[in-house]
């Protein structure tokens, strides 16, 4: 089988933004041939003595080097090199580098062939910090930029607007028996073949240890010295790179079926991912290197194990899917103070981040925590799904209802410092007591530490002594032993009590945090990662019953297919809203497609709104006739509108995100499921059919890395039993939400009332009595509720007489006092009591009484909610 479908891509190739080793088992050295001895050569001198660990865990707070050293860095009269016309933000980063950049176009092509130079292509993105420390160190130098200007043509690619181009030069890379990551490296012919690669390269070589490690500079030469010396080697080389790419990018999907795909393959497919599950921390690793990190939260992965374990009930599998939500919720991974998610775990044990947080990881984050609440209703998992919202709808939603890409690793310069804590700021921000409460819940025992750059780790070793003398302030990643549930449990609290109270230390510590520089935002807007998200919302608003995430959910697919999809065969990928006389640019690619008839379809089934199914259809045939190639099945990554690269990938294999043609196969068995007819099924099952054929090769040896096909397995069993796919065919409307009211009973009574006085026309003092009855098990704060965090939901009832508010001597019931163990003192009203008022009233007064209240009960709170109240 071949190497890249071996990879564990999720962990291993999709890493971003630094280097992991990948299992040296297979391998392409058993495949040399004569012509490809310059190319080992290279790597021999190149990789031998290079120790890529120190670029795995790029985290570490480091000072933003100044563009303004004399000699070394950009002059102060900045000017523009050729992505000044760009509209990405990765691109528009590097538009004032001395290196004169191209974007990918025939424009660079051109100047290659014209000048007979080799082509530098450097492969990033926006929030990428190891992009960031490249640029400072190696683009904005002007030594570098001289080298690479005088002989090379550079362009810069954004791997997000043109993931083809990284797909396949990352499978490039791996031919080549190197590392991936981000940025990606790459040396190429003037047609675009590659001819040696990388990741990230510190400018200077250096020491490391008894190793020296090659700098970029001293690549670029060696580089520029066999162009000159061997020109003719290097294009043979580069040929074999490419004729070895296409063979492992279309080598397993060109092979005949070796076993027929069934639920045997399902079967097969857990076994292999129960060797790799950490069953003590949660998520998936190597076990014999102790599950150390990175570590990612395989959202593909996770949710065929949960459903494949809805079916077969292993207690151990079941054991691990606990542990494993709860580590993703508790740790630092997760952003305790502003809600979502970071992209990965550095270490073992969640609680140490890289930094960057993506809308599509924190969208297959929502859809998880929505499903797994619908099965195991715990507070927790509500609390995440809400928390995540929230965190969307805050920083991540654009007035129209759109979605943007991500927030950046860095902020002012510095890797993580936005979400780090001092003990200084905290002793300054809450009192001895308060400060006792919030250790129990982030214990900040364990000091943040991070390896530097090599650069700064040079730069490091002249000021150890000093930092011995006056070692900087220690700082933490706030992060979570317990669930809350836990925590309120263990101090004999209802959870919801204790979610207030921790909110109410929650917001004090986001009000500190946003007076701190903010990560920068990419702001563009992505097809297929929105899409992820209005499905996403779907999902919440039926499982939580929340119909306003529903509506939510709907607006944005309104305006995604309005800035995207602007005419029929029409879907493009890329929308920027903040610039001017801008419009949707670049075509879609297969998962922008696939992911947007999955949220359609979604749409559909939880609201049976019949103009969602028939965009959904029209898009499918749509992605039929731009991607399926007709003699073999499958589907293509990129479409008839898409560049012509050396290579031509079917993706099946998941990665962070579903792979397009899992999701088109997916949708394809959605759309049978809706079908009106039995001819209508048949044609999306025999399209089913035709487009899975070529993978059966692949996904036989390795079913584990192909988990959204997996599911399409499973939603076929399912088919053919007539039963629901997924959970996704119930076409009503979802029902009402639970609310406050809903658990209160209220009635008036006027007690005393005397007729108007038919000389004076006055009005005469009324008594009125409320009568309220909650519902067991519920209660309600009371009036005089003591407690400040609890103000907000206190009960309180607003008169307005002939549509003013008027002032009125109202008696509330004193309530039950209730002490917890953690200090909290509070009153509550439980069972049946009575509110009194008297006011002056006529016959012909309009009286409007207004209550305010907030119910809870031992495990959560609703929202508050009011109840208008007429008299008899």
């Amino acid at each position: 089988m071949s190497k890249i479908q071996h990879l564990d891509r999720q962990n291993m190739m999709k890493s971003p933004d630094f280097s992991i080793p990948e299992p040296a088992n297979i391998g392409l050295m058993n495949r040399i041939n004569p012509i490809r001895w310059l190319f080992f050569a290279f790597v021999f001198w190149l990789y031998l003595d290079l120790d890529h660990k120190s670029a795995i865990f790029g985290d570490t707070p480091k000072k933003e080097q100044s563009s303004e050293k004399s000699g070394q860095k950009i002059a102060k009269e900045k000017v523009k090199n050729h992505l000044k016309n760009e509209s990405s933000p990765y691109l528009l980063q590097h538009v004032y580098n001395p290196v004169d950049w191209y974007p990918w176009g025939n424009e660079a092509f051109a100047k290659a062939k014209k000048e007979k130079k080799l082509i530098f292509l450097s492969i990033g993105f926006s929030s990428c910090h190891w992009c960031h420390v490249m640029e400072k160190e190696s683009f904005e130098d002007e030594e570098v930029a001289k080298i690479l200007n005088q002989h090379f043509v550079c362009i810069k690619v954004d791997r997000e607007e043109r993931p083809e181009i990284d797909e396949v030069y990352m499978a490039a890379l791996y031919a080549m028996d190197s590392h991936g990551g981000w940025p990606l490296s790459m040396f190429l012919t003037p047609t675009g073949e590659p001819i040696i690669g990388g990741t990230y390269w510190p400018k200077n070589d250096m020491k490391e240890g008894t190793r020296e490690r090659r700098g970029f500079i001293s690549i670029l030469n060696l580089i520029i010295e066999l162009k000159k010396t061997r020109w003719e080697e290097l294009v043979k080389q580069a040929n074999e790179i490419a004729k070895l790419t296409r063979q492992e990018l279309t080598g397993m999907t060109n092979l005949k079926l070796l076993k027929k795909l069934d639920s045997a393959v399902i079967d097969q497919a857990i076994d292999a991912l129960k060797t790799k599950m950490d069953y003590e921390y949660g998520g998936t690793g190597n076990p014999t290197n102790k599950f150390s990190g990175p570590k990612f939260p395989n959202c593909p992965m996770v949710e065929f194990i949960m459903q494949w374990n809805e079916q077969k009930k292993d207690k151990k599998v079941q054991a691990w899917l606990d542990t494993t939500l709860a580590s993703w919720a508790n740790g630092g991974i997760y952003d305790q103070i502003g809600g979502g998610f970071h992209r990965y775990s550095t270490e073992r044990t969640w609680n140490v981040p890289h930094f960057e947080k993506m809308l599509y990881d924190n969208a297959q984050l929502l859809k998880i925590y929505a499903q797994v609440y619908a099965r195991d209703p715990k507070p927790d998992y509500r609390f995440v799904c809400e928390d995540i919202i929230a965190f969307i709808q805050r920083e991540m939603t654009s007035p129209e209802g759109g979605f943007y890409s991500a927030l950046d690793a860095d902020s002012g310069g510095e890797n993580g410092v936005f979400y780090a804590w001092g003990l200084p700021e905290i002793q300054q921000l809450f009192t001895e007591d308060q400060r006792k409460f919030l250790k129990n819940i982030w214990p900040m025992d364990n000091p943040w530490v991070h390896p530097l750059s090599p650069a700064e780790s040079k730069k490091e070793e002249s000021k150890k002594e000093e930092s011995k003398k006056d070692p900087p302030p220690a700082v933490y990643i706030l992060a979570r032993n317990k669930l809350l549930s836990q925590l309120a449990g263990g101090a004999h609290v209802s959870i919801g009590d204790y979610i207030k109270k921790w909110q109410f230390y929650r917001q004090k510590l986001l009000e500190q945090r946003n007076k701190r520089v903010h990560p920068d935002r990419d702001e563009k807007m992505i097809t297929a990662w929105n899409a992820l998200m209005i499905e996403a919302l779907a999902i919440a608003g039926k499982e939580l019953q929340e119909k306003r995430y529903v509506a939510q959910a709907e607006k944005s697919a309104e305006y995604l297919l309005k800035v995207m999809y602007p005419a029929p065969n029409q879907l493009y990928r890329i929308y920027h809203p903040g610039l001017t006389n801008r419009s949707a640019t670049i075509p879609a690619y297969l998962d922008d497609y696939a992911y947007l008839i999955s949220a359609l379809l979604r749409l559909y089934g939880v609201t049976g709104k019949e103009k969602w199914l028939t965009k959904a259809q029209i898009l499918t045939d749509e992605m039929i006739q731009t991607f399926m190639e007709k003699e073999k099945g499958g589907f293509y990554f990129s479409g008839k509108n898409h560049d012509s690269l050396f290579a031509r990938l079917k993706p099946y294999a998941d990665n962070a995100l579903p792979s397009g043609n899992g999701m088109a196969l997916q949708v394809l068995l959605q759309l049978a499921k809706f079908a009106k007819t039995e001819q209508e099924r048949q044609k999306y099952l025999q399209l089913y059919s035709e487009n899975l054929k070529p993978f059966s090769a692949g996904v036989s040896s390795n079913p584990e890395l192909s988990p959204q096909i997996m599911l399409s397995l499973m939603t076929l069993k399912n088919l053919d039993k007539n039963s629901t796919i997924l959970n996704n065919g119930d076409k009503k409307e979802i029902l009402s939400t639970l609310s406050t009211p809903d658990v209160v009973e209220v009635k008036a009574t006027v007690l005393k009332s005397k007729e108007e006085n038919s000389k004076k026309k006055e009005a005469e003092v009324s008594e009125i009595d409320i009568r309220l009855v909650i519902k067991k098990p519920w209660h309600l704060y009371a009036h005089e509720v003591g407690l400040s965090s609890l103000e907000e939901g206190r009960t309180r009832l607003i008169i307005k007489k002939n549509g003013k508010e008027i002032s009125a001597k109202i008696d509330y019931p004193e309530g039950k006092l209730y002490k917890n163990q953690i200090g909290d003192e509070y009153r509550i009203y439980e069972g049946e009591h009575h509110l009194k008022l008297k006011l002056p009233l006529a016959k012909e007064d309009r009286l409007e009484m207004i209550l305010f209240i907030q119910a809870c009960n031992e495990m959560s709170c609703l929202k508050p909610g009011k109840i208008s109240i007429q008299l008899p």
